[in-house]
């Protein structure tokens, strides 16, 4: 099965969650973290995670669906794309899916990693790992027939193109969570595309995730600032925060249940150029 992930950890130009909150006082600072990255700095594991605290979406339980551990080059192209730079992606089974949570708990003093979460590791090779759950529902927002605002669980597919999303900007090399997810966030139409989605269904699903997910989210993964023009919108010039998508319509036309709360639209956006990386920790195909 897959590498272990020990060794050296890089992440580029470092930005904590402390940042994010003198980033308030500067525009111009965010945007420099945005392009620039982080500097790298070498801890002993990788220490990018995305954890699903709370919030109001619906998800399906899949405990009971097959899926195997396995390199998925899509889901690694819609990384390069928002990213700027390569990534493997690597989609666990349930039992894998276990062990590396259970070994990541060991190694981090950390709870148990469970379903619908995911992380990035910087060795032996840069590579985004998700969970069976997550990708699962990636693979029917690539398959899905009918736009997503007609599926019964469009607030999973959501949530996992955020995933993905969010987990793109830490291959950036930032780590900072409260960017990861903002960031993160505004780049899901991009992602969506990627995955053979509209351009309406990527903002339909950017603006779900906004209401039905970070709307709901904590500390470190939520920011004061991730907002129409505030500090980490990625486009402060511009009002495309997630408002024009007209959700509550498309769920009315498709005879779903609308949402009660009315919120913006994000636009489609690359999060941060690239940053180089040492050949050591470009991505390598490696079977997991």
């Amino acid at each position: 099965m897959g590498a272990p992930l020990s060794g050296a950890n890089s992440c580029g130009f470092c930005a904590d969650d402390s940042d994010v909150e003198k980033a308030a006082s500067s525009k111009r600072r965010v945007r420099r973290l945005a392009i620039a990255g982080v500097v790298w700095a070498f801890v002993v594991f990788s220490v990018a995670g995305f954890f699903v605290p709370r919030g109001r979406g619906r998800l399906p339980d899949l405990s009971a669906t097959r899926s195997p551990s396995y390199l998925d080059a899509r889901f690694a192209r819609v990384v390069s794309v928002v990213a700027g730079r390569g990534a493997a992606v690597r989609c666990w089974s349930h039992e894998d899916w276990r062990k590396q949570a259970a070994e990541r708990a060991r190694r981090y003093h950390t709870t148990t990693l469970g379903p619908w979460a995911a992380f990035t590791s910087f060795s032996p090779y840069l590579a985004v790992d998700l969970s069976p759950e997550i990708c699962i529902e990636l693979s029917r927002v690539v398959l899905l027939r009918r736009p997503v605002w007609e599926d019964e669980w469009r607030d999973a597919l959501a949530l996992s193109v955020g995933t993905l999303a969010h987990e793109s900007v830490h291959v950036t090399g930032n780590l900072s969570e409260a960017l990861a997810e903002c960031w993160g966030m505004q780049a899901i139409p991009t992602a969506a595309v990627e995955l053979g989605r509209s351009r309406q269904e990527g903002r339909f699903l950017a603006e779900l995730y906004w209401r039905r997910w970070y709307r709901f989210r904590h500390r470190p993964y939520w920011s004061s600032e991730c907002h129409n023009g505030g500090a980490l919108d990625l486009r402060p010039g511009t009002d495309s925060w997630p408002k024009a998508i007209g959700v509550d319509d498309e769920l009315r036309r498709s005879g779903a249940r609308p949402t009660t709360s009315v919120s913006p639209s994000i636009a489609s956006i690359r999060t941060t150029s690239p940053v180089a990386a040492p050949s050591s920790q470009r991505a390598r195909q490696s079977s997991p």
